[in-house]
């Protein structure tokens, strides 16, 4: 369906934009990057856009029910930054929507740096370039992705 559909709007002169999400529920942390870097890789010259949106807790879903139960967990801004960090380049255009970021329902890191790394991202998705950050926090994202279940 997915590559029918980039036929049809190619063939009528459409731009084409698609939406992957970041740390859907069930999916462990590292998985879920690693997920993003390959589709990116697959679909880079069927599109124009690839946008990278973080998931993030909604109000009465079931993602929240997960959230509450301690069962999910959002990802770290260090997952956003690693998925921007290897695609960048890959296609015409891959930028990161970081809806609920740096709340305690979106992607964040430590209350040092997440709303530095915030920017760091959205600029670097504006202007495409790799991003260039370090905080200590980056030990503790790197230990959580060997442990997660």
């Amino acid at each position: 369906d997915y590559l029918r559909a980039i036929k049809i709007l190619r063939d009528n002169d459409c731009f084409v934009k698609t939406y992957l999400l970041l740390k859907p529920p069930y999916v462990p942390e590292i998985v879920a990057i690693d997920d993003c870097i390959k589709s990116v890789e697959k679909i880079s010259k069927l599109n124009d856009v690839i946008t990278i949106n973080t998931m993030n807790v909604q109000k009465g879903t079931v993602v929240e029910k997960l959230w509450y139960s301690g069962r999910y967990k959002p990802p770290w801004l260090w997952s956003v930054y690693e998925v921007l960090r290897e695609t960048l380049g890959k296609c015409r255009i891959v930028k990161c929507d970081l809806a609920g970021s740096g709340t305690k329902r979106g992607a964040r890191n430590c209350k040092k740096c997440t709303s530095k790394l915030i920017e760091v991202l959205k600029i670097s998705s504006l202007y495409q370039f790799k991003p260039e950050f370090y905080c200590e926090c980056k030990d503790v994202w790197k230990e959580s992705l060997r442990t997660e279940v």
